[in-house]
């Protein structure tokens, strides 16, 4: 009968709600559960990356305290600086046009090569000091080795007191470059600013950081940064910036004085490589097929390479006004981490956390995202799965 028919049905519907509620709510709270499994999947590999990145820069710093308090590095200082400015002859016009087709052919042409646009040497060449071209005669134009490659030549073919010097300690400190994956290494005579020594010999090789051509680079600042320290280990560090004679490439330097005897002698500077920040970064284990980690600065710029967009790189960031404009640098660098759903930089609905990295000094956010669609794909069979379960 009807009423029959009825009272089952109402039975049945009295039973439902709470079973139907109650599974709601079970779905509510695994999604929930999933959702933030995803988030802390995603801060524990920022964290990694976080310490990966500050344990290398303390390597870093490591490196520089120990080859400055190194007696043969001492010794290297003192012996480069006496015999770079008693190296002061005058180039004959055959050298000094050797050395300024070097300027205006080979480094131009790879400048324009790197950066797609032209440069004009001209005016830096015409404004070098006597003892600047002797030196990078010496060492740049009269050195057969191609551009690139001017550190493999240890001995000069001038035989002078600069020579001896570099023929003895060129060597270690190449080797010390190899060995820790360096740019480059810079010995600075602290009164004058001549750089005295290089290991790559670029064209801030012999030029003054307080008067020459370089003297607003971030060479130069990180030598005037250095020069008040007076203690053993202490060191200064500047940010990255395009550095004109590495063709514009994003550049980074830490310094430390040589002290001997309480006297600084020298100022030691490595020229920081982005190669191995890179390879910290790029490796997105447990980041599925469109997770990555990224490096940005104060500035929006990136410090690392944006894997899943080649066109985000260090140096499109630097050269090409690629920025990450996202608030959450500014609020991580204020001590107010974001995790998030945000639009990243490719306009992708990601899963976002971002942290200040632990390393003083240097206003660095480290970023570790997946697109939310990837990281909570678990989340969404689950609700597809009850659905399926509720409808069939």
């Amino acid at each position: 009968s009807q009423s029959r028919y009825n009272l089952i049905l109402s039975i049945l519907l009295v039973s439902l709600i709470p079973l139907l509620l109650s599974a709601y709510f079970n779905l509510k709270n695994s999604t929930a559960a999933l959702e933030k499994a995803a988030l802390e999947k995603l801060n524990s590999i920022n964290d990694s990356k976080n310490q990966s990145i500050s344990r290398y820069l303390d390597s870093i710093s490591g490196n520089l305290k120990t080859l400055a308090h190194n007696k043969m590095t001492e010794e290297a200082a003192e012996e480069f600086t006496k015999a770079f400015f008693a190296a002061t002859q005058e180039l004959g016009e055959n050298d000094k046009n050797k050395l300024k087709k070097y300027y205006t052919d080979e480094f131009a042409l790879e400048y324009s090569n790197k950066t797609t646009e032209k440069t004009n040497v001209e005016p830096i060449f015409n404004s070098l000091p006597a003892l600047t071209l002797f030196h990078q005669f010496t060492f740049i134009a009269d050195n057969s080795n191609p551009l690139g490659s001017k550190h493999l030549m240890t001995n000069a073919n001038v035989s002078n007191g600069y020579t001896k010097a570099h023929s003895e300690y060129h060597p270690y400190l190449k080797d010390f470059l190899e060995t820790n994956g360096l740019y480059d290494i810079f010995i600075v005579e602290p009164k004058t600013g001549y750089v005295v020594y290089t290991v790559f010999k670029e064209l801030d090789f012999a030029t003054s950081l307080i008067n020459g051509p370089y003297k607003e680079s971030g060479l130069a600042q990180v030598f005037q940064a250095a020069l008040p320290l007076k203690k053993m280990g202490e060191y200064a560090i500047v940010d990255f910036a395009k550095y004109y004679p590495s063709y514009e490439a994003p550049a980074s330097f830490i310094a430390t004085p040589i002290i001997r005897n309480n006297q600084t002698i020298a100022i030691l500077i490595f020229q920081m490589p982005l190669s191995t920040i890179n390879t910290i970064m790029s490796e997105n284990a447990g980041l599925g097929a469109t997770g990555e980690t990224y490096l940005v600065g104060k500035d929006q710029k990136l410090r690392s390479d944006v894997i899943q967009n080649k066109d985000f790189n260090i140096y499109n960031s630097f050269n090409k006004n690629k920025l990450i404009t996202s608030n959450a640098v500014l609020l991580a660098l204020e001590g107010k981490p974001q995790n998030q759903t945000t639009t990243h930089y490719e306009g992708v609905d990601v899963l976002s956390s971002v942290q200040r990295i632990k390393y003083p000094n240097l206003d660095w956010v480290v970023f570790a995202e997946q697109s939310t669609k990837e990281a909570f794909a678990s989340a969404e069979t689950l609700k597809t799965t009850f659905l399926t379960l509720i409808l069939f």
